[in-house]
């Protein structure tokens, strides 16, 4: 019963936490995408355009740009970094305790599906990031971006492998428990059929 308690505190917390948190990431990322949409539709396409593309002779005007809103989404990104991860541990946290039955919550069980589920949580939020700044990393230098994906690649790869270990011995319990259920269905149909004859 206090496994139960602890699985309400998780969740209300958790709860709260996004409540709380998510609004003011919700604005951050809104000024962050319309930053996004002027830089990749209105301003890097500008400065291709221009007839001499390039900053005193220096540096192509379109890298500059890409570098400039680069640097202004990065600045956005950290400010709200604490955030996001206090939010993708609450959504974490609450993701376990749905999924766990009520007769597994332990302490121990709960930690593992948090860390699972934050796992995921945390590719996803670098998959999207990635995506995010592409166009940018490309504008600069097309090389970085595959650098920067093999990158990701790897550590998800890492991560997900951790991830399915933290699952694996509930999904064998779990569909053990299933192949069971259903060879005594089969058992059950077949003494029936059995017994009429």
């Amino acid at each position: 019963m206090v496994m139960v308690e602890k699985a309400i505190d998780v969740m209300t917390g958790a709860r709260e936490t996004v409540t709380e948190k998510f609004p003011k990431v919700l604005v951050k990322f809104a000024i962050a995408f319309l930053i996004w949409l002027f830089a990749v539709y209105i301003f890097l396409p500008l400065s291709g355009y221009l007839s001499d593309p390039t900053f005193l002779g220096l540096i192509g005007l379109d890298k500059l740009i890409a570098a400039i809103v680069m640097i202004a989404l990065l600045i956005i990104l950290l400010a709200v970094l604490k955030d996001i991860k206090a939010i993708t541990d609450a959504i974490a946290s609450y993701a376990a305790v749905a999924v766990l039955r009520k007769d597994t919550i332990d302490e121990k069980n709960l930690k593992k599906y948090q860390y699972g589920f934050r796992g995921l949580a945390y590719v996803l939020v670098a998959v999207i990031a990635y995506l995010f700044f592409l166009p940018f990393i490309t504008s600069i230098f097309n090389v970085l971006a595959g650098i920067v994906l093999i990158v990701i690649i790897l550590w998800a790869i890492v991560v997900l492998l951790r991830v399915g270990e933290v699952f694996s011995d509930d999904i064998e319990r779990k569909t053990s428990d299933f192949l069971k259920g259903i060879e005594y269905e089969v058992m059950q149909s077949q003494e029936s059929k059995q017994g009429k004859k």
